[in-house]
């Protein structure tokens, strides 16, 4: 019995070290198995080497939001801390995209090489119809040609007059590699958008009463439509 107990606490203790191992560094490359899928952004483009293996189901098991909002998920966000070139790019622009940490872009996409069909699936409900989905499939038509298809969706009432969102984004992605391993190529069709409604603030706001709002009949949609494609010739 004591023997038992032992290998109880061994387990209760030194597994969960194990399951967060394979969040280390990510240029650490543990040899491919037939179960492996990894993925790769674009950045890191032609360079297997720095590829990230998903190796437990409890990968990106915590998710932080470091940005603040307008009172309800999906609506317009303003960050928390200025970091150059997060949410929008250094240059001319003609507005602030803030609605654009919910967008897919050519940035955020993941790139995979599955050995088999690779399905991730992240559903949250809430009060005042609130819902939070994300799903991602994958799979390797060929063993150097993969698909890949991700869908997310933002969905609440808000608990305020006029905070309605509905937030949608869908992208198609591949990845080809010759035979050969000297062409390389990603390319990736998305598509984003945001409607909401605006209420302008609320009109009288104290510590005892919330009475109506500035605005009662106005709504914003931002959509976005890209196409993405790039390629490599290694000599």
């Amino acid at each position: 019995m004591l023997i038992l107990i032992r290998k109880f606490f061994f387990i209760l203790f030194f597994l969960p070290f194990s399951l967060s191992a394979s969040n280390g560094d990510s240029s650490v490359v543990s040899p491919p198995t037939a179960s492996t899928t990894r993925y790769y952004y674009q950045h890191q483009f032609g360079n297997i080497d720095s590829s990230n293996a998903i190796e437990s189901p409890l990968d990106n098991f915590q998710n932080y939001l470091p940005f603040n909002n307008l009172g309800n998920a999906g609506l317009a966000f303003n960050d928390l801390l200025y970091m150059p070139g997060s949410t929008q790019n250094f240059g001319f622009n003609y507005y602030k995209n803030n609605f654009s940490t919910y967008f897919f872009s050519p940035q955020k996409i993941k790139f995979y090489h599955t050995r088999t069909p690779y399905t991730n699936l992240f559903y949250v409900t809430g009060t005042k119809k609130e819902q939070v989905v994300r799903l991602t499939f994958s799979y390797n038509i060929k063993k150097n040609l993969n698909v890949t298809f991700d869908f997310n969706r933002i969905r609440s009432d808000g608990f305020h007059t006029l905070q309605n969102t509905n937030n949608n984004s869908v992208d198609v992605s591949s990845n080809f590699r010759s035979l050969n391993n000297r062409y390389y190529l990603l390319a990736a069709v998305i598509y984003n958008s945001a409607k909401s409604k605006e209420n302008g603030g609320l009109s009288a706001d104290s510590a005892y009463s919330v009475t109506g709002t500035n605005l009662d009949s106005a709504n914003r949609t931002t959509i976005e439509k890209s196409i993405f494609c790039t390629y490599k010739v290694k000599y």
